[in-house]
Order: structure tokens, then sequence, then C-alpha cells
């Protein structure tokens, strides 16, 4: 069982899962990245547009990658 504490887009919190905290970090660090990119867009000014967007973009490679494999 992992436990995570996260910090990112002005809130923390800590969550535990059945999942290995290391694996759990490099989740993290992947969401992070993505949070960090949308920011640097201009038009995106507030961290709750900035978590929605990077979802999307997180929901939308989850997509490709589930429409390819069907596809193959």
């Amino acid at each position: 069982m992992g436990k995570l504490h996260i910090e990112i887009l002005g809130t923390s919190f800590t969550i535990q899962t059945n999942e290995d905290s290391e694996y759990l970090e490099k989740l993290l660090g992947y969401y992070k990245k993505i949070t960090n990119d949308v920011s640097k867009i201009n038009s995106i000014n507030s961290s709750l547009q900035v978590s929605i967007l990077s979802g999307l973009m997180i929901c939308d490679e989850l997509y490709k990658e589930k429409t390819n494999k069907l596809n193959n």
C-alpha cells in the first residue's frame, strides 16, 4: 500500500492507495510536468483551468493509446 503527499497548484493533501509509493511518485511527476506545460499558456490563468486542461490532455493521451491498441 502506498502513500503520497501531493503539493500542486496551491493545494496539498495526502492519499493512500493500493499502488506502490514509487509508482505514485512517477504519476505525480508526470502530472506536474503536464500542469507546468499548461500553466505556460497565456490564456490559462487559474489553478482550476490548469488542472482541467491537464486532465483533458491526459484523457486525450489515454484515449488515443486505447484506440491504437484496438485498431492493431
